[in-house]
C-alpha cells in the first residue's frame, strides 16, 4: 500500500532558509515563545482554571506548585523541600520552602497551601483539577505550623506527591479569588504579569527580582503567542520574530536540520496521537466496530510515513507497549480480514461508511487522518475527511463530534489512565463509563505494594485496548526547536509543563 501525505507548502518558508545568522537580542528585548496551541477560550490568570496550552505557559511563570514532575516523572521539590508519609500512606507531610514571597510582597506559608488545595476541591471553584484531586479529603487538609502541611487521605495514597502535581494546583495566596484572578496574577513564580488583556495575542512576564532562586530567571522578560498553523510557525523561528517554539510538525524538521541559526531538541518520551470514538454514539457503540475500526491501522507504518519517524507505535491506550509496565509490548498487527469479519458481524458487510473530524491542530494530525483513510479502505470502510478550523477545534470539535483526531500529553500511569478513561472525568472523550475499570484505577491508586499495582495499570490498560474507544495508532516525541543565540529551554515529555527560569537569548 502506497501512502500518499499532505505536503506543507515549503515554498511558503523558503525565502527565509537562507538567514544570514542568528540575530543578537538587544537590551531590554523579550524573549519570544510561540506554542502550537490555543484553548479555544478567553485566557485567564485563573490557574485552578486554565485549560489551554497556551495558559500553561503563563501559569508555570506566574505561580509554582508543591512540587514538580522531570521528564522521567520523578517528583523534584519547588515550593515544598521534602515529604513523607506514615507507614500505610494515609497521611502525607510535606514541610516548605522559607522566604518565599508572593508578587505583592506578602509571605508564602503553609495557610497558602492550605487554602489552595481546599479551593481547588471545592466544586464552586469549578476547576478540573477537583476530580484529578478526589484522592484527597479537604477536611484532611492541615497546616502543621507555618512551614508544614499535612494531608490525611481516607485511604493509602501511596504516589500522592507524584498525583498531586496537575496543571492546575499551583499555590495562590489564602484569600484570592477567583474574580480578582480573571485578570491579575499574585504568584511565587519567577515571572510578573502588570498588563493582561485576555483578548491580546501576545502576554508579556517581566522577571520576578524577588524570586527566591538565586540568579534566576535569567531573562529580563518574556512574550507568549499562540501560532497554530506550522508553516507560520516555523517561519517565524527561522526569521527571528520567535525565539523559541515549543512545538514543530514533523514535516518541517529536515528543513530546519539544515539551518545553521537553528537548533532542535526532542524528548525521549511522547504523547498519545489517537483516533478517538464517542462510544455511546452509533457505529462505534458496537465493540466489533471498534475492534475493527483499530484492526486496520498499520502502526509502524503510522509512524514511519505520518510522523516521519518520530515516535513509536501504540497499543490503543495511553502507556506505550516499550514502557516497562504496558500490558503487552506487542505492537498489534495490522488485520484487514479480522476487520472484514468483524464488520460483517456487526452487520455491515458490504463496508461502512464514517466521517473523520481533523485539524492542524498538533503535530503531525493532518497526516495521520490522511493515512488511516487509506488504510480504512482497504478493508471497505470509507472514512470521509471533515477539516475544521484549528483555532476552535478543541471548544467546538472535540468531545463533540463522533470520531475525531485527538491527542493526549505524556502523564504517569495514574494520570494518563485516569484523565481521559475515569467515570468522572470532565474530558473522558471516549464515553468510557466503566465501574470495573475505575475499580482497577482505585485499587492501583491506594495499593502500597508495587508489583501489585502494576498488575492493576495492566488490567485496566488491556480493556480499553480491548474494548475502548480510542485508537491509539502512535505516540509523538516532543519536538521544540530554538534559535541559536538562545539557550536554558528543554521540552517536557509532558506538553502541558514548562520551566522558561533558564531561558535566556544573547
Amino acid at each position: 500500500m502506497k501512502i500518499w501525505f499532505r505536503t506543507i507548502a515549503l515554498s511558503a518558508i523558503g525565502a527565509f532558509t537562507i538567514a544570514s545568522g542568528s540575530q543578537a537580542k538587544a537590551a531590554g528585548e523579550c524573549v519570544t515563545i510561540a506554542h502550537d496551541i490555543a484553548s479555544g477560550e478567553k485566557l485567564n490568570l485563573d490557574p485552578a482554571r486554565s485549560t489551554g496550552l497556551d495558559g500553561a505557559g503563563l501559569n508555570v511563570s506566574l505561580y509554582e506548585a508543591l512540587v514538580d514532575i522531570n521528564s522521567s516523572f520523578q517528583v523534584v521539590p519547588r515550593l515544598a523541600t521534602s515529604w513523607k508519609s506514615n507507614s500505610d500512606a494515609t497521611q502525607w507531610t510535606f514541610d516548605l520552602r522559607k522566604g518565599v514571597k508572593f508578587h505583592d510582597g506578602s509571605d508564602f506559608d503553609s495557610a497558602d497551601v492550605v487554602y489552595t488545595f481546599k479551593r481547588l476541591l471545592d466544586e464552586s471553584t469549578g476547576s478540573p483539577a477537583r476530580e484529578q484531586l478526589s484522592f484527597l479529603n479537604a477536611d484532611g487538609i492541615e497546616a502543621v505550623d507555618k512551614y508544614s502541611v499535612r494531608f490525611t487521605t481516607d485511604k493509602p495514597v501511596a504516589q500522592l506527591p507524584l498525583m498531586m502535581k496537575n496543571r492546575f494546583a499551583y499555590i495562590v495566596p489564602e484569600g484570592a479569588t477567583t474574580e480578582g484572578m480573571e485578570s491579575h496574577a499574585v504568584g511565587t513564580g519567577p515571572f510578573i504579569i502588570d498588563d493582561f488583556n485576555k483578548s491580546s495575542p501576545f502576554w508579556t512576564v517581566k522577571r520576578n527580582v524577588n524570586y527566591w532562586a538565586a540568579g534566576l530567571p535569567k531573562s529580563d522578560c518574556i512574550r507568549f503567542t499562540s501560532i497554530l498553523e506550522p508553516i507560520t510557525r516555523a517561519a517565524a523561528l527561522i526569521s527571528g520574530d520567535v525565539d523559541i517554539a515549543t512545538a514543530l510538525d514533523p514535516q518541517l524538521m529536515p528543513m530546519l536540520s539544515k539551518n545553521e541559526d537553528i537548533t532542535l531538541m526532542q524528548t525521549k518520551g511522547g504523547s498519545s496521537r489517537n483516533l478517538t470514538m464517542l462510544i455511546d454514539h452509533p457505529p462505534f457503540d458496537d465493540v466489533r466496530v471498534r475492534q475493527a475500526l483499530k484492526a486496520v491501522v498499520d502502526r509502524q507504518a503510522m509512524v514511519d510515513g505520518a510522523l516521519l519517524g518520530v515516535g513509536e507505535p501504540g497499543a490503543d491506550n495511553p502507556i506505550p507497549p516499550s514502557s516497562d509496565i504496558a500490558f503487552s509490548h506487542e505492537i498489534p498487527k495490522q488485520d484487514i480480514p479480522k476487520a472484514k469479519r468483524l464488520l460483517a458481524e456487526a452487520g455491515y458487510p458490504d463496508g461502512l461508511e464514517i466521517e473523520l473530524y481533523v485539524a492542524p491542530a498538533s503535530a503531525g494530525y493532518m497526516n495521520i487522518a490522511q493515512t488511516y483513510v487509506q488504510m480504512a479502505a482497504e478493508a471497505g470502510i470509507t472514512v470521509k475527511l471533515k477539516q475544521v478550523p484549528a483555532a476552535t477545534y478543541w471548544k467546538e470539535t472535540w468531545m463533540k463530534m463522533p470520531f475525531v483526531v485527538a491527542g493526549w500529553s505524556a502523564r504517569h500511569p495514574s494520570a494518563a489512565l485516569s484523565a481521559p478513561y475515569r467515570k468522572a472525568s470532565k474530558w473522558n472523550d471516549t464515553h468510557w463509563y466503566r465501574d470495573d475499570y475505575d475499580a482497577l484505577l482505585d485499587k492501583a491508586d491506594s495499593t502500597l505494594d508495587d508489583n501489585e499495582r502494576i498488575e492493576s495499570w495492566k488490567k485496566a490498560q488491556k480493556l480499553l485496548a480491548e474494548e475502548g474507544g480510542a485508537i491509539t495508532v502512535a505516540f509523538y516525541s516532543q519536538v521544540a526547536a530554538s534559535r541559536s543565540n538562545c539557550s536554558g529551554y528543554k521540552p517536557h515529555t509532558t506538553a502541558f509543563y514548562f520551566d522558561f527560569r533558564e531561558v535566556e537569548c544573547k
